[in-house]
């Protein structure tokens, strides 16, 4: 028997052509959702994933909540496709799905990714999406805010 999820650790995951009824689906689910649900300690969630997904499965679920946490505090799309490195369909995906129903990102967000939570990361995001717009050509003081959006990356 094949594999639920096929991949080499670096191309993107696919679905294995081996299908599984709907109810097989959605007791596997349940047992995955579970098992995260029970684990209470960060360094145990850590070992977890880091055994669990590939490489390349981590940095696609960590961009995807990076995506939506930006999407909610307003930063514009070609400002989060600069700092991710990722398309702008992968950007607005995310978003058809906060518009759509958005309910578990939205609940995520409140519970971990409010401003008072963030705090620190929201003033170095803000620094490094600073520096990210480069100047308008020809703008002496949008290249004095770009030299020193480019300092500030430094303290």
């Amino acid at each position: 028997m094949k594999s639920l999820i096929v991949s080499d650790g670096w191309d993107m995951p696919k679905i294995s052509y081996n299908k599984i009824s709907k109810e097989v689906e959605h007791k596997i689910w349940k047992a995955l959702v579970g098992v995260l649900a029970k684990i209470d300690n960060e360094l145990v969630v850590q070992k977890f994933l880091d055994d669990f997904l590939t490489p390349m499965e981590k940095i696609m679920l960590s961009k995807r909540l990076m995506i939506s946490v930006l999407l909610q505090q307003n930063i514009n799309i070609g400002a989060i496709c600069a700092l991710l490195k990722v398309s702008k369909a992968t950007v607005n995906s995310v978003k058809r799905e906060i518009i759509k129903s958005g309910e578990g990102y939205k609940l995520v967000f409140n519970k971990f990714f409010t401003k008072s939570k963030l705090g620190n990361f929201l003033l170095i995001l803000d620094k490094w999406l600073d520096a990210a717009r480069l100047p308008v050509k020809g703008s002496g003081s949008d290249m004095i805010r770009w030299r020193r959006a480019m300092n500030n990356l430094s303290t």
